[in-house]
């Protein structure tokens, strides 16, 4: 499956979902972009240090009115490898960079509260690489979960957020049949 296929497949479940029981495309659209710093961990973290991370992202329905809303969001993390490779493991040293393409359910309090937290649970496709090596899987089916506090700065909402992520493949990680996860840490602005 490549790139183009999974941003598609993200685009029949936006345009499909009729969980909020208007078309997406009739309801409010909130657009935010946030950076940070995404931590590896189990068997990423074994040969690599926190690297950036970045997202933009797409939430519908008014959370002003709807405690559980719809987001679609594209990010990139890179995880710096320290150059050793682990005993038994070719691709275990390079610098890990995951582009990843996912729909989260976000529940959080309806209204507008100054300061307000919120959580999230999503999937979606991974396209996973290691510099110097190539990744005999093509994407991976990725997990995450997590949960953010926002607030009112004007008319803007900022927010920060931890969602650790799980990739069911272990390309990258320094064992066999073990999950590839790191946690972004992220502050953002909505708008």
């Amino acid at each position: 499956m490549t790139f183009v296929s999974m941003l598609r497949t993200l685009g029949l479940i936006a345009t499909a979902s009729s969980w909020a029981g208007a078309p997406l495309v009739a309801q409010s659209v909130e657009r935010s972009l946030a950076i940070g710093i995404a931590v590896p961990t189990g068997g990423l973290g074994a040969q690599r240090t926190a690297g950036p991370a970045i997202r933009a992202a797409a939430t519908f329905g008014d959370r002003h009115r709807r405690n559980l809303r719809l987001r679609l969001e594209l990010e990139g993390a890179w995880l710096v490898g320290d150059g050793t490779p682990a005993e038994g493991s070719s691709w275990s040293a390079g610098t890990f960079r995951a582009v990843s393409g996912m729909a989260s359910l976000v529940l959080g309090p309806t209204g507008a509260p100054a300061v307000s937290p919120y959580f999230l649970v999503g999937m979606g496709l991974q396209r996973l690489s290691v510099s110097g090596v190539t990744n005999p899987y093509g994407l991976a089916f990725g997990l995450r979960g997590g949960a953010g506090l926002q607030w009112q700065v004007g008319r803007r909402t900022m927010f920060a957020e931890v969602t650790p992520h799980a990739a069911a493949t272990d390309f990258g990680t320094t064992a066999d049949f073990s999950l590839a996860t790191y946690i972004p840490i992220m502050v953002g602005i909505r708008f």
